[in-house]
């Protein structure tokens, strides 16, 4: 819209939303306000660059390199929400399972008499983590 105050040579120029019109004035012409209008005023010139310009291309690397990490951390994620499904115990239990290269027989701890454990070990969330400090202790 201030594209047609500049054509007509117009320094005011007012939009009306709900009629869809560009009314363009004079600087000694009336004034009057409405509260469904929009008022626009012309400026001294036009701006020769954007003072909100976008670096696109640093922002692409930027937004692919975190692409790339997000990715990264999404599968880290995955395969230890997968190895924590794999550690469920009663579903596990008696089967052979191949942990960290190494080949396991899984007995679930609810189907034992848990006073024979010589220790246990809290926040160990995987089996690939229990084998782990199992094999550090041994």
């Amino acid at each position: 819209m201030p594209e047609l105050c500049w054509d007509m040579g117009r320094t005011v120029c007012t939009y009306h939303a709900p009629t869809q019109r560009c009314v363009t004035g004079t600087e000694g012409g009336k004034e009057s306000t409405r509260a469904d209008a929009v008022y626009m005023v012309k400026v001294e010139g036009p701006e020769n660059e954007d003072p909100f310009a976008l670096d696109c291309e640093g922002d692409k690397d930027v937004c692919l390199q975190r692409e790339a990490s997000l990715n990264a951390k999404y599968k880290e994620l995955l395969a230890e929400r997968n190895d924590m499904m794999a550690a469920n115990c009663p579903s596990q239990h008696t089967r052979y399972g191949t942990i960290n290269k190494r080949e396991y027989r899984i007995w679930c701890s609810r189907h034992h008499d848990v006073e024979g454990f010589n220790e246990e070990h809290k926040n160990v969330y995987t089996l690939a983590a229990c084998a782990d400090l199992c094999t550090r202790r041994a």
